[in-house]
C-alpha cells in the first residue's frame, strides 16, 4: 500500500501540481487576477504530496528491509521529532544482528503504535525508544513523559493495545504496558 501511494497517488498529484504551476505562470504573465488562486492550488497540492509521502513512508518503513530494525527505529524517531515537534530519541545498547524480517516488521509496528499512543493519547513531549539485551533476551522499551495510559485502556479496551499484544504473541514475545509514577 505504501508503494502504491508513492508510485500512484503521489505521482498523479505531482503531475497535477506541475500543470497547476504552469497555469499559474501563464495567468501571472497575462496579469490575470486568477493567477493567485492557481498559485494557491499549486501550494496546496504540494503540501498534500508531502503528506502522502509521509503516509507512504509510515506504511513502508524506511530502511527496515535494507538496513534492519535499529536503523528503521532511528529513522522513525527522527521523523516523529520532525513531524510532531516532540523530543524522540532511539538508543540501542549494542549492535543488533538482523532478525527475521517478520519479527523486525512486528517490532517496528509495535513501536510505531506505542509512539503514536504516547503523542496522541498521552500527550507526551519526550519519547524514548530503546533496544537492550538482558539475559540473552531482547527488550524493546518505549517510554514517554505524557499523562499516562488511562486505566480503561489498561483493562483492554483499546484496539491499538490489542494489536500490539497480538503482534507480540505472533513473534513469541510478551507485551507489558505500565503507567509509571510521575517523576
Amino acid at each position: 500500500m505504501g508503494r502504491e501511494l508513492h508510485d500512484g497517488l503521489c505521482q498523479n498529484l505531482a503531475g497535477i501540481a506541475a500543470l497547476s504551476a504552469t497555469l499559474a505562470r501563464k495567468l501571472a504573465a497575462g496579469a490575470d487576477p486568477a493567477a493567485a488562486d492557481a498559485a494557491e492550488i499549486t501550494r496546496l497540492l504540494n503540501e498534500t504530496i508531502g503528506h502522502a509521502h509521509d503516509l507512504a513512508r509510515g506504511l513502508n518503513p524506511v530502511g527496515l528491509t535494507q538496513l534492519g530494525l535499529a536503523a528503521a527505529l532511528e529513522v522513525l524517531a527522527a521523523n516523529v521529532q520532525a513531524l510532531f515537534r516532540v523530543s524522540c530519541r532511539f538508543q540501542c545498547d549494542r549492535p543488533l544482528l538482523r532478525l527475521d524480517p517478520a519479527v523486525e516488521t512486528h517490532l517496528y509496528r509495535i513501536t510505531q503504535e506505542a509512539v503514536n499512543n504516547a503523542i496522541t493519547h498521552g500527550r507526551g513531549r519526550r519519547i524514548e525508544i530503546s533496544l537492550s539485551f538482558q539475559g540473552g533476551k531482547g527488550l524493546l522499551s518505549i517510554r514517554d513523559d505524557g499523562v499516562g495510559i488511562p486505566k480503561k485502556a489498561l483493562a483492554g479496551q483499546g484496539l491499538g493495545l490489542h494489536t500490539m499484544d497480538y503482534r507480540s504473541r505472533l513473534i513469541g514475545a510478551s507485551l507489558q504496558v505500565q503507567r509509571l509514577a510521575r517523576r
